[in-house]
């Protein structure tokens, strides 16, 4: 079990469904086509039409029909279509977007959407909301660091965290790669793109099947809506398996071809200034330099949501550990941010793919933090996810925070 959660979590980094009849998914808006200047041409889905622009960035393995369901709440909703214009992007790579130039780091996605927000009239005004699932949360934070002129505030929806996350060797995923001829024992990290891609290979190339996705989604990224049983390894609410959304959302991860240099941009990703390493077992130090950009972050309001980890019973967040959003919250308010931290209930239906299977909750959670120039407050909190199911981690809290780097 240890082995495969391990590289479980570092493969997916998000999920991607939607729980709208199929009715309500055709009714989403056509995207568009935009050249960019990496060569790449960039699909771009948009619902709304209103002044406050969002933008929404999937995670690792999707594209931006993660965020179909949300896109069609936003459309069948006057009030909140008249309000707002949401952005959903594809990543070069995935979705209708092209894939010429492979991505050496989460800085090149973040910047095929910035030429994306100079291309739109509306964009171009700034005042964006910005959003970022899981790998998405860095793409975020390379955006703003690009140009924070641009962006009213900033939401983590399961986010990588500052730190960005770490590829480990555990269980079935160690062994020699074939390639360099390297052996990686339990507790190694990858230290190229070779090593992750041989961390990966029980998940990729001809074994990325739709049971193969299938089973690695339910186990961990649906694995609290599913009540997934990792003893008997089985689905114990089965309801959200025969939702339209669920076999989108395979679909969607079966298309994406950014692999697995999306996820060696992720284990590499550092905003802050100090590198963070690790020695392996045979020596070698795992370096993952500082980028030091966290600066751009200095008075930005910042949102980070994600459903507390419960390893023990299996429920919640399994692929983004509490630690990476303790780190972040930490990091964040030292370069001048205002970070509020919502932390999500365990048991409640709430997970890693909490923000596509819950398209209503996470709409209200952005519109509230949008419209609200102060923190959010636990009341406001509790009338989206119910009550008793979120703990508020104000700015000016610090109890909660972890400066030392959690590992993963």
């Amino acid at each position: 079990m240890w082995g495969a959660w391990v590289l479980v979590c570092a493969s997916l980094l998000t999920s991607c469904t939607g729980t709208v009849p199929t009715e309500a998914v055709s009714k989403r808006e056509e995207g568009r086509l935009i050249q960019v200047s990496s060569g790449e041409t960039i699909h771009v889905r948009r619902a709304g039409h209103g002044p406050a622009p969002v933008i929404l960035l999937p995670g690792n393995n999707c594209s931006g029909a993660a965020f179909d369901a949300l896109l069609t709440l936003v459309g069948e909703s006057k009030d909140v279509r008249e309000k707002y214009s949401f952005f959903a992007m594809d990543y070069r790579g995935s979705g209708k977007s092209s894939y010429h130039q492979p991505v050496g780091s989460l800085e090149d996605f973040a910047r095929d959407f910035a030429d994306v927000v100079s291309s739109d009239p509306l964009l171009r005004k700034g005042g964006i909301t910005l959003v970022g699932h899981s790998m998405g949360f860095g793409v975020a934070q390379c955006m703003v660091a690009l140009d924070p002129s641009r962006y009213a505030g900033v939401i983590s929806l399961a986010g990588i965290g500052t730190r960005g996350v770490r590829v480990i060797f555990a269980g079935n995923t160690v062994g020699t790669d074939p390639e360099t001829g390297k052996l990686y024992v339990l507790g190694d990290w990858a230290d190229s793109i070779s090593a992750i891609a041989f961390q990966q290979r029980s998940w990729s190339g001809a074994n990325r099947t739709s049971e193969t996705v299938s089973a690695t989604w339910n186990m961990v990224v649906f694995n609290d809506i599913l009540k997934f049983d990792p003893a008997s390894f089985k689905v114990t609410d089965p309801t959200y398996l025969a939702n339209p959304g669920y076999q989108i959302a395979i679909a969607d991860v079966l298309t994406t071809v950014y692999m697995p240099e999306s996820l060696y941009a992720s284990h590499f990703f550092n905003s802050t200034a100090a590198a963070v390493q690790h020695t392996n077992r045979d020596g070698t130090t795992v370096t993952i330099p500082g980028a030091d950009r966290l600066d751009a972050f200095e008075g930005l309001k910042v949102l980070l949501v994600k459903a507390e980890t419960d390893r023990a019973g299996w429920r919640g967040d399994l692929v983004v550990d509490d630690s990476i959003t303790q780190n972040t919250k930490y990091d964040l308010r030292r370069a001048g941010a205002r970070v509020t931290v919502v932390m999500l209930r365990p048991g409640a239906g709430y997970d890693h793919g909490f923000p596509i299977h819950h398209p209503k909750e996470t709409l209200q959670m952005i519109a509230a933090f949008a419209e609200t120039r102060a923190e959010l407050r636990a009341a406001q909190v509790e009338s989206v996810f119910g009550e008793g199911n979120a703990t508020v981690y104000a700015d000016k809290e610090t109890d909660w925070e972890r400066e030392t780097y959690g590992g993963f």
